[in-house]
């Protein structure tokens, strides 16, 4: 068995799938060993999964790519941890208030009690996959951690994240009903992307971190260091995409027209020369109209949170597919008046080989540090167990010798034995056949002549 814990994680996304499995060290670090991933269309809408039948069949084949990796064979993916994202994902903030006959000291059971409630607080038609803090207040003075803290009183701002059943009814049966894998865990996505690129100070300022996907683009904001609001955009990367067909190309053509000629930077000049077939200016027009919708709705949900650009100094980190469309970031930081970055893996993530490409693949490590971060971590890969060489007769006997046994060939037909046990003699056995044979047709030729006589 290996000495270190191997972890799983799938990420369903609306154009692709990803895997990825991770080794985690007694010190806790982090190392992804493989990472792969099969394209989809139509499988899954806007996050939630409409065909389950395909979406098996692609996590079977990434996951036969998984086990095949020499840092990963001769195991086999028993398990994996799946986040929860989508556009049913969505957040709300309530505050629960505790009050107490006289001063008693605040626990991890009174917190856990508080959360609770907010729970409750949630649609009841939806499914609360977390809760979130946003600060206590135990009496009149803030608390970041309140637990040993005495006082009459807890306050607690606290945002339950939730979804539709579906999302989580249809990771199972893709799972549980049609896989031979369990699920170990559901993560929220966006959290755990802000937890993997977001810095403490970035979180302590104020700042959002925008996820930007195929179908829909996911808004996280945090403040203080606190979790204040999420929220997700029913638009995405390929409503661009879609809107270059106008233009008579394919959607796989406007797919790679997109990533590969057009830019929505203000300041881009288009190169002279080039394909002559290829409208530039009128393709740069139509990619930057969406993508300035798709900003407008970004910077919309900074009013939606209560806030305003200003608080938000830490300014605005960029994950998702959608984030290589050239110029995007230049764009958004115009529109909005803030810094805009990149998100990088940050911490103790490390990479078992350079072709592993973790700016591309922040979803599925991000679900793989959180899975890294549990105390209770279950089996993801079993390994067979080490087959035990016998040990050497230290008394041998007098028949034992260093000959290796004659193995019998499986294709050889066996030898037929007399009954009696002797050996046949078959030179002997053709004589005494022929002479039998001679002898009735002497026997023949004799009553021929008697009956004709």
């Amino acid at each position: 068995m290996p000495d270190k814990k191997y972890i799983v994680a799938f990420e369903i996304g609306s154009s692709k799938i990803r895997g990825a499995v991770g080794t985690v060290d007694d010190n806790g670090t982090l190392t992804v060993v493989a990472v792969e991933q099969e394209p989809l269309n139509d499988s899954v809408r806007y996050g939630s999964i409409r065909k389950v039948p395909d979406v098996s069949d692609r996590i079977l084949s990434i996951t036969r790519k998984l086990e095949d990796n020499p840092a990963v064979r001769p195991g086999r993916i028993k398990g994996s941890y799946v986040p929860i994202s989508g556009i049913t994902l969505k957040s709300m903030n309530t505050q629960i208030v505790k009050k107490f006959d006289q001063e008693v000291e605040i626990t991890k059971e009174i917190i856990s009690q508080l959360k609770q409630e907010a729970r409750q607080k949630a649609p009841a038609d939806r499914d609360v996959v977390a809760v979130m803090t946003g600060g206590y207040t135990v009496d009149t003075i803030a608390q970041k951690n309140p637990v040993g803290v005495v006082g009459r009183e807890i306050k607690a701002d606290l945002s339950p994240v939730y979804c539709r059943p579906q999302i989580i009814n249809n990771l199972n049966r893709v799972f549980s009903e049609r896989l031979p894998m369990a699920i170990n865990g559901q993560i929220p996505l966006p959290l755990a992307e802000a937890g993997l690129v977001l810095t403490d100070d970035e979180k302590n300022l104020g700042v959002m971190l925008v996820d930007f996907g195929a179908e829909t683009t996911t808004v996280c904001i945090f403040k203080k260091e606190t979790f204040r609001y999420l929220a997700t955009i029913p638009m995405g990367s390929r409503n661009i995409t879609r809107d270059l067909t106008s233009l008579n190309y394919t959607e796989r053509q406007a797919e790679e027209i997109k990533t590969s000629r057009s830019n929505v930077s203000p300041d881009y000049v288009p190169p002279t020369g080039g394909d002559p077939s290829l409208d530039t200016t009128k393709i740069n027009q139509i990619v930057s109209e969406r993508a300035g919708e798709i900003i407008a709705n970004i910077i919309a949900q900074i009013k939606y949170a209560g806030m305003k650009d200003t608080d938000l100094p830490g300014g605005i980190v960029l994950v998702g597919d959608g984030a290589n469309l050239k110029g995007f970031m230049q764009l958004l930081a115009s529109h909005t008046g803030l810094k805009v970055r990149r998100g990088t893996p940050l911490g103790a993530v490390k990479k078992a080989n350079l072709q592993i490409k973790d700016t591309d693949a922040i979803d599925v490590i991000s679900i793989l540090r959180v899975a890294a971060s549990f105390n209770d971590q279950k089996i993801c890969v079993e390994f067979p167990e080490p087959v035990k060489e016998p040990e050497p007769n230290p008394h041998p006997s007098k028949d034992d010798n260093n000959e290796a046994p004659e193995v019998e060939d499986p294709y050889k037909k066996p030898k037929s034995k007399p009954k009696d046990g002797t050996k046949k003699d078959f030179g002997s056995s053709v004589k005494n056949l022929f002479g039998k044979l001679m002898e009735a047709l002497d026997d023949s030729a004799d009553d021929y002549d008697d009956n004709n006589n």
